[in-house]
């Protein structure tokens, strides 16, 4: 648990549960998960290509769906599934099942808002720290990432590890 705390006073309770991070939505009293800003649409297509703007993932980062409509068959809400390096943009990425696999095809109708969570190693330890209004995190598996209340970023060359440091100058 770690309250990342901004400058402008505004105020985030942050908790590691299960494979995802969450913040707690004061207004409900409800833990959240954090995503990836923006509503992902998918091409019904072999493969399949997500398109989510700026969406800072990585090859091999792991990530979940959610929809308030259906996804098109192929990729199931609460799935792990890797980002693999084809189609890998900016703005767009394919899914492979497994780590190094093949894109996922999808096929049918997919409808409603699309959400993408990051997934992290199920039960690895998390620090935190807050240095010049962001909050830097990592564990010993995933990459070390930062957030600024909306915007997750990943930096896959950095060490991992539990010990968090950040240095002025």
């Amino acid at each position: 648990l770690y309250n990342y705390k901004k400058k402008n006073g505004t105020s985030f309770l942050i908790r590691a549960k299960k494979d995802v991070l969450q913040k707690l939505n004061t207004t409900t009293n409800l833990w959240e998960d954090i995503t990836i800003p923006g509503a992902a649409t998918i091409t019904i297509a072999t493969p399949g290509v997500v398109t989510l703007v700026n969406h800072n993932l990585n090859v091999h980062d792991t990530i979940k769906f959610s929809t308030n409509g259906t996804l098109p068959t192929g990729i199931v809400a609460g799935t792990t599934y890797y980002v693999i390096s084809a189609g890998l943009t900016t703005d767009t990425f394919q899914i492979s099942a497994t780590r190094g696999g093949s894109a996922i095809a999808t096929t049918g109708a997919s409808s409603g808002t699309h959400t993408v969570t990051r997934v992290y190693k199920q039960g690895a330890k998390f620090g935190f720290l807050t240095y010049d209004d962001i909050l830097y995190g990592c564990n010993a598996y995933d990459p070390m990432f930062t957030w600024n209340g909306t915007e997750m970023i990943e930096y896959v060359s950095n060490p991992r590890g539990n010990i968090l440091e950040v240095y002025e100058d």
